[in-house]
């Protein structure tokens, strides 16, 4: 649970958390362009309390991988149904993520160190960041693994709406650490309710499977975090 542990009592600050944990982020972020994996995506109308869904309308899986530095997605499934190999090589398009840069978090937004949380055992600092001057702010909120100073969970509430989604969209994405000592997306929980394409309120997960490594000429130093 939150609460005073031993950062604060050491007089840690937020900004502290971040900046220790830039290097290991940016590692980690190389590391993960070294895999393809599967995302398998389920939307719905939300249930009452926004725990889930009342039913499933939509299901799909993608391929996904790095190439040139750029994320691309493939459809290969919609609603149980496969698509062939040669189709949805014709649907593979370039997609834009998002990358969550602590040291963007650090400059501009406005951070405070909630405590410790312990998640599968592994003590975290758990970091909360709203954005300053943003046309679309955020609050995010960190859970960093204090051994790795790598991200482990990361929630993201939408402050102010947007042409697609209404204020108050919630995305939660859950990390997983393989056997290379890699933190790769295992889960993402998303509660939104569209402005146009969908008006009700919604409930999405996506779920990361299947990851393959493949080799690239990247040259990937595992210096100690500390």
């Amino acid at each position: 649970m939150l609460g005073a542990g031993r950062l604060l009592a050491a007089d840690f600050t937020a900004e502290d958390v971040l900046r220790m944990s830039m290097d290991s982020q940016t590692r980690q972020e190389l590391m993960q362009r070294q895999y393809v994996w599967h995302e398998h995506v389920e939307l719905g109308p939300a249930n009452k309390d926004g725990t889930g869904r009342t039913k499933t309308t939509l299901r799909r899986e993608f391929e996904v991988s790095y190439e040139g530095g750029s994320v691309y997605r493939k459809i290969i499934a919609e609603n149980g149904i496969a698509i062939s190999p040669d189709e949805a090589e014709k649907k593979k398009v370039q997609v834009h993520r998002e990358v969550l840069a602590l040291s963007a978090i650090a400059s501009q937004t406005r951070s405070k160190l909630l405590g410790e949380e312990a998640i599968d055992g592994r003590k975290c600092w758990v970091v909360q960041s709203e954005s300053a001057n943003d046309r679309s702010p955020k609050r995010w909120t960190l859970w960093i693994d204090e051994d790795e100073r790598a991200i482990v969970r990361v929630a993201s509430e939408l402050l102010s709406g947007t042409p697609e989604v209404k204020a108050g969209a919630r995305t939660t994405v859950f990390y997983s650490r393989n056997e290379l000592g890699v933190w790769l997306p295992s889960r993402q929980v998303s509660i939104f309710t569209g402005n146009a394409f969908l008006p009700a309120r919604a409930y999405q997960t996506i779920d990361f499977t299947a990851y393959r490594r493949f080799t690239t000429d990247t040259n990937i130093q595992y210096d100690d975090p500390h």
